[in-house]
């Protein structure tokens, strides 16, 4: 389906109405869209463009949770791109990638987008390079976290929030510290629920 034919989107308005796609399945499992796994193994199947799209709706979800008017026009612009009706341009392309791999799909009122993203499917997985699969794995088969995790975890994350750190920079550094990463992923997500 096409994301010029949303109902908000015409020739002269390239406004859209987006929201959030509410799965309590994925969201109980999922990955924030501008978390480390994300940017580690789904940017190669979503692609660049699509990635960053995704990361900007997740971010102005987050500032207005019931939904907002996104000027696609305008973003397109803010990332250095074109957005023209169509399937042409690149941005209008990363939109459709978007919505064919399932993380955001056309409604009658505009977009709706997944705030929480699911594991990267396996035929997908078989198609990375061999050391990013032999990541991958080790990251799926990490031992469960410990109580002990989460509360390191948070306590440092807390006194980098308090310092003034962004929930990108405290994910990061747990994981470069040694966090797993599913610990350092939950962690940022509940600060960015906080901050709200």
């Amino acid at each position: 389906m096409e994301p010029t034919t949303l109902n908000t989107t015409t020739a002269d308005s390239t406004t859209v109405a987006l929201s959030a796609w509410n799965d309590p399945t994925v969201e109980a499992i999922g990955h924030d869209p501008r978390s480390r796994y994300v940017e580690t193994y789904w940017l190669g199947v979503l692609g660049p463009t699509a990635s960053w799209v995704l990361r900007r709706w997740t971010d102005a979800l987050d500032t207005n949770p019931d939904g907002i008017e996104i000027d696609l026009t305008e973003l397109a612009r803010e990332m250095g791109l074109s957005y023209t009706v169509g399937r042409s341009s690149p941005f209008a392309k990363a939109i459709q990638r978007l919505m064919m791999f399932g993380l955001a799909h056309s409604t009658p009122f505009g977009i709706a987008v997944r705030r929480s993203i699911p594991d990267v499917a396996h035929r997908h997985v078989r198609r990375m390079t061999d050391s990013l699969q032999a990541r991958h794995a080790a990251d799926l088969a990490a031992p469960a976290p410990t109580l002990d995790d989460f509360t390191r975890a948070h306590t440092i994350a807390l006194a980098m929030h308090s310092a003034g750190d962004d929930t990108a920079r405290i994910e990061r550094q747990l994981v470069a510290i040694g966090t797993a990463v599913a610990v350092a992923e939950q962690i940022a997500a509940n600060l960015a629920e906080l901050a709200r």
